[in-house]
């Protein structure tokens, strides 16, 4: 599954300022963005993904992971880099604005630390152990036939 993970701590604020804090830089992020800086995100992106492997154990690895995904092209990363290369600013925009902020879908998983508070977001279900959410959710089958 595609997402995205903010991992953050705090020495001095309870879990419930932290989760405020991670909501307002996801509200803001979208419009601190200007179609510049998009643009430059975007090449580094593009020039990461096409980044030459820097030994042999990585591109074993990658190897082994296409095999593993049944990708005999071996052009993953050049796929991937051109899919980037197709999105405009104006598509990341809404596509942020729909999945991140409109219709969030999260794991919110928290160590309330010291202060012993969480935070509970609208609409949250809470679950005291991992094997209670794994019983709640549902499976989700990945396919691994070639494309």
């Amino acid at each position: 599954m595609p997402g995205l993970v903010l991992l953050v701590q705090s020495p001095s604020h309870a879990a419930p300022a932290v989760y405020g804090a991670m909501q307002a830089f996801l509200r803001g992020t979208v419009d601190s963005i200007d179609r510049d800086q998009f643009e430059r995100h975007r090449a580094a992106l593009v020039n990461e993904i096409l980044e030459p492997h820097k030994n042999l154990g990585e591109r074993a690895e990658f190897y082994w992971q296409a095999i593993a995904f049944r990708q005999w092209g071996f052009d993953r990363p050049q796929q991937l880099a051109a899919a980037v290369e197709k999105i405009d600013f104006d598509q990341w925009r809404a596509f942020f604005r729909r999945v991140l902020l409109e219709q969030p879908r999260s794991l919110l998983a928290v160590s309330p630390g010291a202060r012993g508070s969480v935070p509970r977001p609208e609409g949250a279900r809470a679950f005291d152990a991992p094997e209670a959410l794994r019983d709640a959710m549902p499976d989700y089958e990945i396919a691994l036939e070639p494309r």
